[in-house]
C-alpha cells in the first residue's frame, strides 16, 4: 500500500511539473509576441476583465465589444468614464463619442494636453483614443491560446504595470516603472521570474 501511495505522489509530481513547464512556455511565447511594444496608454486606464475585442470579417477591422474605458485621474484619485469610438470610425462618429465625455473627463484632458476649449481639445482626444485602441489591439497571443482566454488587469492606483492572465496558472506582467509601487508589489516583482526588460511571469501553483 505504501509503495502505491509513493507511486501516486511521484506521478502527481511529474504531472504538475509538466503543467508548470507548459505554463512557462506559454508565458515565454506571449513575451516574445509582445516585447518591444508600447503600452503607455494602457497604463492610464483600469482593466479587469477578458480581452473584449474580435476581428469582424465583414468590416475587416477589430471591433471592441464595449464603448468606453475608465481613465485614472491621479489628482482626484478616481476613475473617469472615457467614451471610445470604433476603429476606422468616421469623423462624425468620433465627434459624437467626444460629446459623451463628461465635464471631468474633458477637464482631465485639458490638463493633459494644455488646451482650454472643446474645439481645440477634440483632435487630441481623437488621437489619444486612436492610440489607445491601437495598443489594445496590438496585444498578441500564442497560436495555442485563444483571445477569449486572455484576461487583462491594470489598476493605475497600484502602479504602472499590467497583468496578462493567459490561463489559470500562467500570468505575465509588464512593469513600466517601480515608481509608486507599495511594499507588497515591490516584493512581488523582486520574487517573480524575469522574462526580459520590464517583463515578469508567475506560475500559480
Amino acid at each position: 500500500m505504501k509503495s502505491i501511495v509513493t507511486l501516486l505522489v511521484i506521478i502527481n509530481s511529474v504531472f504538475l511539473g509538466c503543467k508548470a513547464n507548459n505554463s512557462e512556455k506559454l508565458c515565454l511565447e506571449f513575451y516574445k509576441a509582445n516585447k518591444g511594444k508600447n503600452f503607455d496608454h494602457l497604463f492610464e486606464i483600469a482593466t479587469s476583465d477578458r480581452f473584449h475585442s474580435h476581428y469582424d470579417e465583414r468590416s475587416k477591422q477589430n471591433v471592441l465589444e464595449f464603448d468606453h474605458f475608465f481613465i485614472y485621474d491621479s489628482e482626484r484619485d478616481e476613475y473617469l468614464l472615457l467614451p471610445v469610438f470604433k476603429q476606422y470610425s468616421s469623423r462624425t462618429s468620433k465627434e459624437q463619442a467626444y460629446k459623451k465625455c463628461s465635464r471631468l473627463t474633458k477637464k482631465l484632458f485639458m490638463k493633459k494636453f494644455k488646451e482650454s476649449s472643446d474645439e481645440k481639445l477634440l483632435p487630441y482626444y481623437i488621437q489619444y483614443v486612436e492610440t489607445l485602441l491601437q495598443q489594445y489591439y496590438s496585444i498578441e497571443t500564442p497560436s495555442s491560446l485563444s483571445y477569449k482566454n486572455l484576461a487583462i488587469y491594470g489598476n493605475p492606483r497600484l502602479g504602472r504595470f499590467i497583468e496578462f492572465r493567459l490561463d489559470a496558472k500562467a500570468h505575465c506582467y509588464y512593469l513600466l516603472s517601480r515608481k509608486g509601487l507599495d511594499n507588497y508589489w515591490n516584493q512581488f516583482f523582486n520574487a517573480e521570474k524575469i522574462l526580459g526588460t520590464n517583463w515578469y511571469y508567475q506560475i500559480v501553483r
